[in-house]
């Protein structure tokens, strides 16, 4: 008869072990997948009309200067609205623009007019030679 007690707690253990969504107690768990947009909800024609929605300060910075002109009583007019849906690539969206391309161009192009290597910039705070 001792040996049915410990018999019932080692099966409860062992169910335990094998039930492991009972000791998930963090939470909550999304069962579909969220995406972030940085831009405005689609139909983008809408959005170029003045539709503008919540603006929001991750946006894109093309998207937040129409939201802004809008938000300022200074509509796009038809040829601006038309421009604007023409920068848009095929699912939509602008890019940022890729800057630090052209500052590494720049750089490199200043740096050749130089016979010697500029000199590279020396931290005073640090122990190191």
């Amino acid at each position: 008869m001792r040996r049915f007690p410990k018999a019932l707690i080692l099966c409860g253990l062992v169910c335990l072990l094998f039930l492991p969504r009972l000791g998930e107690t963090c939470g909550p768990f999304i069962p579909q997948a969220i995406f972030v947009s940085h831009g405005p909800d689609r139909p983008m024609a809408d959005f170029a009309r003045g539709r503008i929605g919540v603006v929001l300060p991750d946006w894109y910075e093309a998207y937040r200067v129409v939201a802004y002109r809008y938000l300022e009583s200074k509509p796009l007019s038809a040829a601006e609205q038309q421009s604007l849906l023409d920068q848009y690539d095929d699912e939509r969206r602008i890019e940022p623009p890729n800057r630090w391309v052209e500052a590494i161009t720049d750089w490199a192009s200043a740096e050749a007019q130089y016979d010697q290597p500029l000199p590279r910039m020396i931290c005073r705070n640090s122990s190191r030679s």
